[in-house]
């Protein structure tokens, strides 16, 4: 009989988005008879919340607040995770992200236990330098983009990173999604356009805001409807930029809805989702689940999202940073009901085929294995 595997996974972030999706499939989707997970979150929030009315699964919380500019606040939550790892006995830390590196990968050499974490991205400063430099096992990466940039910056790093992770090795592990019912597209039924996100530049929402209103002006607001779910994050900076699309959005009639813990029913009531990121995507986690509910990706030609899916077969590119070109895009798929009908048909059969949630959970199992 197969040892069960005893996995810590740190989780720093509480609200929703990538990177929390992704620790809620692991609490919903592992197997039990082969993982046995254990949770350890750097502070309380939404998402222990709802982990906790989901699954019955060991759920530890700091009891010390963090923060990166009070080193004793950091050493405190360091020795707190030595700890857990420890009484779990734990056979492998898996941190997510750069950030939960900073404690995972300390907490886990102090208790003698293997350490890996995955690198969601955006890949570009220190803390993605200091993560690379700490004692890791090997780093899972969101996708191909997202590595080369990793492997990029460990190469300025040279005989440093070595120095403490010689024999680091790196995988690509593609995020999955749970089938979703298809969203047919239908004669009668007014296109549903919409984009969900949290609120960072970025992200480009008035990118996706501004080819919005050219649309409207090219076929009239009466011939499609566009909602943006999402929230401004911590930050004044990010505050006045959620603020600014509030105020577009009502300027030109966009529906505006608060982020949702269940992205998944919005996306079923769509029939196009766009990501209109400015700076290339490490991946697009929305794009997979909006394929595998049959409603079509548009988004822009370079980072993780190329690839997700093919152009003009499982949805449709546009020139990054281009908002006259997204909105060619979306006012092809508006007059064409064909067009609408075959690419909805060819992204849901690419999102179960590549991306579905078994096939991410039996790849990480794996890895886990070895």
């Amino acid at each position: 009989m197969k040892k069960l595997m005893k996995i810590v996974y740190p989780v720093s972030t509480v609200a929703f988005g990538g990177v929390e999706t992704f620790v809620r499939q692991t609490a919903l989707f592992h197997d039990p008879s082969k993982v046995k997970p254990i949770y350890c979150f750097l502070k309380n929030g939404p998402l222990v919340s709802l982990m906790q009315s989901e699954s019955s699964h060991d759920i530890r919380i700091c009891p010390y607040p963090v923060r990166l500019r009070n080193p004793l606040s950091v050493i405190k939550s360091i020795f707190w995770l030595q700890k857990q790892i420890k009484e779990s006995s734990a056979d492998l830390v898996h941190s997510s992200m750069a950030y939960t590196t900073l404690f995972g990968a300390p907490a886990s050499w102090l208790a003698r236990v293997p350490h890996v974490w995955y690198q969601h991205g955006p890949v570009s400063g220190w803390m993605d330098q200091l993560a690379a430099i700490l004692p890791s096992k090997a780093i899972l990466y969101n996708s191909k983009y997202t590595m080369s940039r990793q492997l990029s910056l460990m190469n300025h790093l040279g005989f440093i990173q070595k120095l403490f992770s010689p024999n680091l090795k790196n995988y690509v592990l593609y995020l999955g999604a749970q089938s979703n019912s298809i969203t047919e597209a239908k004669e009668n039924k007014i296109p549903q356009i919409g984009m969900l996100c949290r609120f960072q530049k970025w992200k480009g929402i008035d990118l996706f805001i501004e080819a919005i209103k050219k649309v409207q002006e090219q076929l009239g607001k009466d011939s499609f409807q566009a909602t943006l779910w999402g929230d401004a994050i911590d930050g004044q900076e990010n505050l006045e930029y959620g603020n600014q699309i509030d105020s577009l959005c009502e300027s030109i009639g966009i529906n505006r809805v608060p982020y949702t813990s269940k992205p998944e029913l919005a996306i079923q009531k769509l029939d196009i989702l766009v990501n209109s990121s400015i700076t290339p995507e490490p991946f697009g986690l929305t794009l997979i689940e909006a394929m595998q509910a049959g409603v079509i990706p548009v988004a822009p030609r370079w980072g993780g999202p190329l690839e997700i899916f093919e152009d003009q077969k499982s949805g449709l590119f546009f020139e990054p940073q281009n908002a006259a070109d997204l909105a060619e895009k979306l006012i092809t798929l508006i007059k064409n009901i064909q067009t609408r009908i075959q690419l909805s048909s060819g992204a849901k059969k690419r999102g179960m085929e590549k991306f579905s949630i078994s096939k991410t959970m039996n790849e990480l199992e794996s890895f886990f294995a070895q």
